[in-house]
């Protein structure tokens, strides 16, 4: 029982370190998935008039789109993010669409992005495909 004990220890210190590291897949940036519109535009800029009401009834689904400011694309400095939509339901933010500046990501191969994307915020989850 004696020699049990440091081996429980060291496999609990060694799953509570792999908790520390990942990431919060309830997160982009600095929006948070189920904040609402108001918040959402108030963390992005964007104007509460731009959002679009998709469906009504019997829930309401919105959209939001986001566009980056003009920057000189030479500025190496500049967010490559080229615009982000946020879907709502019923005011609870649940899916965040992000397209990047395609010259400022030329070159680079799909695994590449997944794999910086993939870095900072988690290990992508594939959408499921649509019934045609």
């Amino acid at each position: 029982m004696k020699n049990t004990r440091p081996l429980v220890i060291a496999v609990g210190l060694i799953l509570s370190g792999q908790l520390a590291f990942a990431q919060d897949m309830s997160r982009y940036r600095a929006y948070v998935l189920e904040s609402s519109l108001d918040s959402i535009v108030a963390a992005s800029g964007a104007r509460a008039a731009d959002a679009k009401t998709l469906h009504e009834r019997p829930a309401t689904i919105q959209t939001l789109e986001w566009r980056a400011p003009y920057v000189d694309s030479r500025n190496t400095q500049a967010d490559p993010v080229r615009n982000v939509t946020f879907t709502f339901y019923n005011d609870a933010l649940y899916q965040v669409t992000v397209n990047y500046d395609r010259h400022r990501t030329e070159g680079l191969t799909n695994g590449d992005i997944i794999d910086s994307v993939s870095t900072a915020y988690g290990v992508p989850t594939l959408a499921s495909a649509k019934a045609p």
